[in-house]
């Protein structure tokens, strides 16, 4: 049963997310931005091993840039997160 997702919410909220990050990063220039970048990094690494372990159950969530920074900054309250917008979309 998918939900109906109004794109434009999606685009905005992350648009806002986006501008945050940005303003955040102006404020403690090099440390915010190299944690940001660190833990991108860990949650591409978090998100590789999910799928990895998760092709004998059939389970796989995107690796991308958006994904890897979502698992990043919000930890397990992310990969349920992007587990349940492929859930509710697929």
């Amino acid at each position: 049963m998918p939900l109906n997702v109004d794109f434009n919410v999606v685009i905005y909220v992350l648009i806002i997310f986006l501008m945050f990050i940005f303003v955040m990063a102006l404020k403690e220039r090099g440390l915010l931005l190299l944690k940001i970048i660190f833990k991108t990094v860990l949650g591409a690494v978090i998100i590789f091993l999910i799928n990895f372990i998760g092709q004998k159950f059939n389970i796989s969530i995107p690796l991308n840039i958006w994904t890897s920074a979502c698992v990043g900054m919000l930890g397990i309250p992310g990969i349920l997160v992007l587990a349940l917008m492929k859930w509710a979309i697929f």
